[in-house]
């Protein structure tokens, strides 16, 4: 057993090491460069390429927003990552029992309607075949590496994410603007604060599922400590979406925890949405010292962004069943924004901030409704309805300030792949050495455990 934890460790170890050495290689050679060491590195590691593919994917795609600076390889690098993932896993199966596939209808529409009415040509039919590859790539991933071992990799992502916030959290002292902060808002590596807020709020329920099938930190203080680490770094980066999404989440938590919670919630729950639609919630938080981590003077706006959202609701009446074709939100905003602000527009004047009406603009009620119907497909398979469904409830309000729905090369709509393949995947039960696998009914033995 000791043997077996310590060639584990020494294979960890080594993927990190090559990580380093494909961030190096990126800064010094860019984008050819980082993809030449991963090649090497992959032939080289022969036991363990889906693990390392999976984890350099995802750090590629963590990193993939930084345009300039150091990072700025992994922009790059995110296309020559997929089309490697398809060549290599197509031999593996990549188009087979695939629930990937599932997103099919949305991305077929897509390409429907972005072939009859898209002003953007080729590169927009690319954002909806992106949502397939996307898919396919990260379900048939998880899947084979589940196959292999189940715990070894739920293990191996819970480490890395918490490597990963670590790394993060050690550049908060360094208050270096442009570096790791952003107008006084904490970055870490990210390109922006936003982008560090939701990358952390999708990573508060990967390592809750994680944490609950395996309990991996022991005692259950250190999940506190690791859930407190991510509130300080969300509110260091003023990310208001991404804290009110995991206070939604937790919140649901705790009531399906205590079913005795819920009738006295239900009760405190109508006189509480009046004390706060009646209060000056402003006042209330500034008494607390909390204006400026917090953007309170932006607070009632969302930062300007609903001055945007008119203007883009009045352009969904305009297509409101079949939308313009993938990537028209930004196309209509740059133009509208072009045409009516000039070039001194605010920042808020550079995106939608919605993902439901990015996806009305580009896709329509009819492609809005596929979306939510895959993830609600993908709620079904999920085997914690539970945290699945405080899982959704995150996702679908952090929608409402952001529009990370509306495109799949993003660091965030990968999570929500990785999440939902997890959640379908086999749950291992360590005392009783059984395995659960809702999407195969043969029996096979993994690893010498019987598996059904």
């Amino acid at each position: 057993m000791l043997n077996s934890i310590r060639f584990v460790i020494s294979d960890q170890i080594r993927i990190y090491i090559i990580l380093i050495l494909i961030i190096l290689g990126g800064f010094l050679g860019g984008f050819l460069g980082a993809f030449g060491i991963f090649l090497f590195s992959f032939l080289y590691l022969k036991n363990l390429r889906l693990e390392f593919l999976l984890i350099v994917f995802l750090l590629t795609f963590f990193l993939g927003d930084n345009i300039s600076g150091f990072f700025s390889f992994a922009n790059n690098l995110r296309f020559l990552l997929i089309g490697f993932s398809v060549v290599y896993l197509f031999q593996k199966g990549l188009l087979k029992l695939n629930f990937g596939w599932k997103i099919g209808l949305f991305t077929l529409f897509g390409l429907f309607v972005t072939a009859l009415f898209s002003p953007l040509g080729i590169i927009a039919l690319s954002r909806a075949v992106a949502y397939l590859l996307m898919a396919l790539i990260l379900f048939k991933l998880i899947d084979l590496l589940y196959r292999k071992n189940p715990f070894e990799v739920e293990r191996l992502i819970f480490s890395f994410l918490l490597i990963f916030i670590f790394i993060n959290s050690i550049t908060i002292p360094f208050r270096i603007e442009g570096v790791f902060y952003l107008v006084g808002r904490f970055k870490g590596l990210m390109n922006n604060p936003n982008g560090l807020g939701l990358l952390l709020m999708f990573f508060y329920p990967i390592l809750d599922l994680l944490q609950k099938r395996n309990n991996f930190l022991k005692p259950n203080r250190g999940s506190l400590i690791v859930k407190v680490v991510i509130f300080v770094m969300l509110f260091l980066s003023g990310s208001r979406t991404a804290m009110l999404a995991i206070l939604i989440y937790q919140t649901s938590i705790w009531l399906f925890d205590s079913k005795r919670l819920l009738i006295p919630f239900l009760l405190v729950l109508p006189p509480l949405l009046y004390v706060v639609s009646t209060a000056d919630l402003i006042e209330i938080l500034s008494s607390f010292g909390f204006q400026e981590e917090l953007r309170l003077d932006t607070l009632s706006t969302a930062s300007g962004r609903t001055e945007v959202w008119v203007v883009a609701w009045e352009e969904v009446l305009q297509h409101p069943i079949f939308g313009q074709g993938m990537m028209y939100d930004n196309y209509f905003v740059d133009g509208y924004r072009s045409a009516n602000i000039g070039e001194n527009a605010a920042r808020h004047w550079y995106g939608v901030w919605n993902s439901y009406l990015s996806l009305l603009l580009n896709v329509g009620f009819i492609g809005l409704a596929l979306y939510l119907l895959f993830l609600f497909r993908c709620f079904q398979r999920s085997t914690d309805k539970k945290l699945a469904f405080g899982f959704l409830l995150l996702i679908l309000s952090s929608a409402v300030t952001e529009s990370w729905m509306a495109a799949s090369m993003n660091a965030f709509t990968p999570l929500l792949f990785l999440y939902f393949a997890m959640q379908q995947q086999i749950i291992y039960y360590p005392i009783h050495e059984e395995y659960i696998d809702p999407l195969h009914t043969t029996d096979r033995v993994l690893d010498g455990v019987h598996a059904s």
